[in-house]
């Protein structure tokens, strides 16, 4: 746990079925009409409730309310705002339940290294506030047709995502500014030879993951 001004470190043993865990509450939050269906709910919020008390509960004592988390191997899969802080007291209504997202609003990095570039290559103060740059490695800008496929084939692979660049395009509409950046454009390289993440307020990846 890293803070400002001090850090702690809090051992966590992996004596836990930790992968197994985060599949189960992966797929039971993506599981089609899963709001219906009573096991599903219940695995979920078992599985969250104890990853909950695994991961974060020992820890907890040092968050504040604005968590950065770096995730490494399977928990950058891991959606740590929905885990549970406590077992439901009424499986059937996930609107009672007690998210950790209540608690603490929650973003991601991609490594410590990066977070701290970011944090000192700050925007410059006269770069437009409403600018964005949205990047599609999966689009060419072509419209493509979908294969019908079953929802759980979906969640099993790396599909593309051929609609992507539409949607950053309606997004930079919306947001009156931008500039998109398609398929082969859509380089990690250019991000950083062009200071994207500095001299953009907002940044928009459309991307896809299996589990």
């Amino acid at each position: 746990m890293v803070r400002q001004r001090n850090f702690n470190v809090v051992e966590v043993k992996k004596d836990f079925p930790l992968e197994a865990l985060i599949d189960t509450m992966r797929c039971n939050i993506y599981r089609k009409n899963a709001h219906s269906d009573i096991k599903a709910v219940k695995k979920y919020a078992e599985a969250a409730t104890e990853l909950y008390d695994r991961l974060v509960k020992p820890v907890v004592q040092y968050l504040s309310n604005t968590v950065i988390i770096v995730p490494d191997g399977v928990l950058g899969y891991l959606p740590f705002e929905a885990l549970l802080t406590e077992k439901p007291t009424e499986i059937t209504r996930p609107a009672t339940y007690k998210y950790m997202l209540y608690n603490h609003r929650v973003s991601y990095a991609y490594s410590a290294t990066l977070l701290s570039e970011l944090k000192k290559n700050k925007r410059p103060a006269d770069l437009p506030l409403d600018l964005l740059a949205a990047f599609a490695p999966f689009s060419n800008g072509q419209i493509a047709v979908l294969e019908p496929q079953k929802y759980d084939s979906r969640r099993d692979s790396l599909s593309t995502l051929p609609f992507s660049g539409d949607e950053i395009n309606e997004l930079i509409k919306i947001m009156k500014s931008g500039k998109p950046f398609l398929g082969k454009a859509a380089t990690k390289k250019l991000i950083f030879e062009q200071r994207l993440e500095s001299a953009h307020r907002s940044r928009r990846f459309t991307r896809c993951f299996g589990r």
